[in-house]
């Protein structure tokens, strides 16, 4: 089954997860990451420091799980007191993508396969 096929019949096409798009994957998650701890740096946003510690180091130490439960719960509170700063970081990761892993990402050859299945 072709990509369009699998997106007419699942809402999404699968895609062979190699060691490259893999990295670029987690390359442009941990630079957005990176970008949200600027943000909150040059904001006047109140977040708990021990969160935004606990945050940057496991940016640091690469830990998936531990960064996205804090970073679940700083989106959340910026939400709730500044949203436009989410725009920062939503405008970071779009078109054009404004950092070299976005790119990365956007142009590993599985990613543009999938593009070009659509398009």
């Amino acid at each position: 089954m072709n990509n369009l096929e699998q997106l007419i019949k699942y809402g999404f096409a699968r895609i062979n997860l190699t060691p490259n798009l893999l990295s670029n994957i987690q390359n442009f998650y941990f630079d957005i990451c990176r970008y949200l701890l600027i943000i909150i740096k040059d904001s006047a946003v109140e977040i708990d420091k021990v969160l935004v510690t606990a945050f940057s180091c496991a940016i640091n130490r690469n830990e998936l799980i531990e960064k996205e439960d804090n970073l679940q719960k700083i989106l959340i509170i910026i939400n709730e007191k500044d949203r436009s700063l989410l725009g920062l970081l939503y405008d970071i990761g779009t078109q054009p993508i404004k950092l070299k892993s976005g790119n990365n990402l956007f142009y590993d050859p599985q990613v543009e396969t999938l593009i070009n299945s659509f398009f």
